[in-house]
Formats: C-alpha cells, structure tokens, sequence
C-alpha cells in the first residue's frame, strides 16, 4: 500500500505502523521509547511491586497503561490532533506531516518533560564541544551535568534536533541509587528516562523478565522484580545495555563490553540524520586526529563507504587522494571504531536491503 509522509510517496506492507513506514524510507522521526528490535510499548501495564536498589517500590497496579515518550507524534490529514507514529497502523492514502510548526513546538514540550528528570546542563552548554567532563567553565556540578555517554548519548542526539526550550527548568538530582555491586553491569538510576527499552528487551527478546516497572509518584520506575539482578534470574546477557539510549546501563568493564559485542545481534539504534561535510581538504583538515568511524558519499548524497580507524583525519586524507566518487562525509568519535563500523553497515543493510557500493566491492575479496 502507499502512503505520503511529508510529500514522499511512501510503499509499505499491510500491518506496519506510520514509525515503520518512515524508517523503510529513510524519513527520520524522533523516537527515544522505539526501538528496531521491540515491539511498540505503548498500552503496556505496570506490575505491582518493584526494587530500585534493593529498595521495594509499590506503584498502581495493572491499571496504568505507559504513554511513552511522545517525541514520534505526527499529523494525519483529515483526523484531529496528533497521533504516535509508533504504534499508529499505516493504511492506504494517507497523507502524514511529521514536521509542522505545532508538532514541532509539541515535540519541545514532551522533551523537556524528560529532560527535567534527567542532567540536562552539557546538553544546553556553549562549550559543550571538546570538554573533557571532568571540570565545568560554569562551574556546575557534577550531578547536575551530563554522565560517562555524554559523546554518543542517544538522548542527547534527539534532544540536539528537536531543540531544547531555553526556559528549561534545572536538573535537581535525586540522589537515587547507584548500583555497581552487580559483577557485569552498573545501574545509575538517576539517568533513567523510563522509556522501558530495558524492560521490554528483557521480557520480550530474552524471555527472562528479569526487570519491570511500575506508576508510582506521577513517574514511571524501572528496577528489578527481586533486590538484586541476581535474585531477579539476570543471566547478564547486556541486551538492557544494549538498547538502552541513556547512560543508565552501562557495562563494568571494557572486557565485559567486549563480551556482550560478541554475543549479541542487537540492531543500532535509528539516530537523527547529521550534517554533511563537503569532501575536500579543508574540512577535512578540521577532523580530529581520534579512533572512530566516517561515511562517505556521492554527488546525490548516497553513502557510498562505510568505515571504522584509528585516525580519522589521516585516513580521510588519503580517501581524498583515491576515492574519485566521494563529494560529502560525514563522521563521528567512537573509541570502539570496529564495532560502531559493523553497526553502521549492519543498520545501512537493513534499510537498503544491500551493502554501500564501496563496501560490497570489498567483500567480494573475501
């Protein structure tokens, strides 16, 4: 069936939502509780009791349903108000507007609901750009700024486009738990978003269950269903780790990380579209010389190469001298380059159903 989503005739099969139709063709909408690999978590009820810490929490009981997030709400023709793109059904002849001035102005005031709940100032900085996290210009504290995924924080990555009202209100910490006593994981509940990525992952593509949430105070708590991770059957398989968009998961050790990276199959996340360098040795001269992982494409704006190195500016360089197709790059910091690269590709396959030309040129080597 076809569909219009902001002027672009959209083909999609029966039975996917508005989100999904955007996404098969490229079209970004801002999304921080979807996810590739889970189902929409709208409409989904609480359990009774929870743990934050060991802590028992008692929320409302299965009679709350969860919101989620409310940054994919889009406009469709001829219907009333707005609508989430996530669990909205696609059907024939719509004509779907994602970006207008009201929506845009909405989008702001549901992010802001978040961002209130979580540090929030690195995101608002000037001088963002090059601090180390570690000493504050301004001379905030540390639990009111940002956490240890601040670079490639996904929250962050959405809040940047959507735009963040200046009238924010300041980040008060909450001083909630910080469990690093777990042998693989940390759990910092005090960047928790509640999108119940975590939560619907563990349930629903591990089948374990292991987290839960619950309505309690006008918020939504994640936690364990038991006081430890342990005591709740966690196998330690990091797929919470995995798709979660703040840095309230993270793994212990590099080594841990290490694991996980090799076990799982877990997609990339869909993140907001960056802006395009031209390809020439002037912006290329104002990279950083950092491990991480660039892309490179062509006249029409089609990603070409994907690839992962250990010095960005000097391998851009000597793609300048060789690569003749290349007109745009664009390319991110990531100290584990190798794989963020496989993610890239992984989510480019996804989308295109093929590899960049480049890279399947250089697989037919092997």
């Amino acid at each position: 069936m076809r569909l219009t989503i902001d002027g672009i005739e959209v083909e999609v099969r029966e039975g996917k939502t508005i989100l999904e139709a955007a996404q098969n063709a490229a079209l970004y909408i801002p999304a921080l509780c979807a996810h590739p690999d889970l189902s929409p978590a709208l409409g989904i009820k609480s359990r009774e009791v929870i743990f934050r810490g060991g802590e028992a929490i008692r929320g409302t009981g299965d009679s709350w349903e969860f919101e989620g997030c409310q940054l994919c709400i889009v406009e469709v023709e001829g219907r009333e108000g707005s609508y989430t793109a996530c669990n909205t059904p696609a059907a024939e002849g719509m004509v779907i507007h994602t970006n207008t001035p009201q929506l845009q102005e909405q989008r702001r005031e549901n992010l802001t609901r978040i961002l209130i709940k979580h540090p929030h100032t690195c995101l608002i900085c000037a001088q963002k750009e090059g601090c180390s996290l570690t000493q504050c210009s301004s001379n905030v504290p540390q639990k009111e700024r940002c956490c240890p995924k601040f670079a490639y924080c996904e929250l962050r990555s959405i809040a940047e486009y959507i735009g963040i009202k200046e009238d924010i209100t300041r980040y008060i910490p909450q001083n909630l738990p910080i469990v690093d006593d777990e042998p693989l994981v940390i759990f910092n509940y005090n960047l928790c978003i509640g999108c119940l990525r975590c939560v619907r992952a563990c349930q629903d593509l591990q089948k374990i269950g292991a987290l839960g949430f619950v309505y309690h105070d006008n918020e939504v708590i994640v936690g364990t269903i038991a006081p430890t991770l342990k005591e709740s059957n966690c196998k330690s398989c990091g797929t919470c780790i995995e798709v979660c968009p703040t840095g309230t998961l993270l793994d212990k050790s590099e080594k841990a990380k290490a694991v996980r990276a090799r076990k799982l199959k877990i997609s990339p996340p869909i993140l907001p579209p960056t802006e395009l360098l031209k390809f020439d040795a002037q912006t290329i001269g104002s990279v950083t010389e950092v491990e991480g992982v660039y892309q490179l494409l062509d006249e029409q704006k089609s990603i070409v190469y994907i690839k992962g190195t250990m010095n960005l500016r000097q391998e851009l360089r000597e793609q300048l001298e060789t690569n003749k197709q290349a007109h745009y790059f664009k390319w991110e910091e990531e100290p584990m380059y190798t794989r963020r690269e496989s993610e890239l590709i992984q989510q480019f396959l996804q989308a295109h159903g093929r590899l960049p030309a480049q890279n399947d040129e250089l697989a037919d080597l092997f």
